[in-house]
């Protein structure tokens, strides 16, 4: 949780644009480490893509 706790809200007080959640599991589920990490690079790449299609429309202004 330290990731969506305290380098989220530091990175968007830089400016930065951040794509996504953070990203942790229950050491319990790590017998699913491989189906959650796709999940969340499915969710993680979605984002960036709608990202992409903004800046794109931006520039393109």
């Amino acid at each position: 949780m330290g990731a969506e706790v305290h380098l989220a809200p530091l990175l968007v007080e830089l400016g930065a644009q951040v794509p996504g959640r953070g990203w942790y599991f229950m050491m319990s589920a790590m017998d699913q480490l491989d189906k959650l990490a796709d999940e969340a690079a499915i969710r993680y790449a979605e984002t960036i893509t709608r990202y992409a299609r903004l800046a794109e429309g931006v520039r393109s202004v």
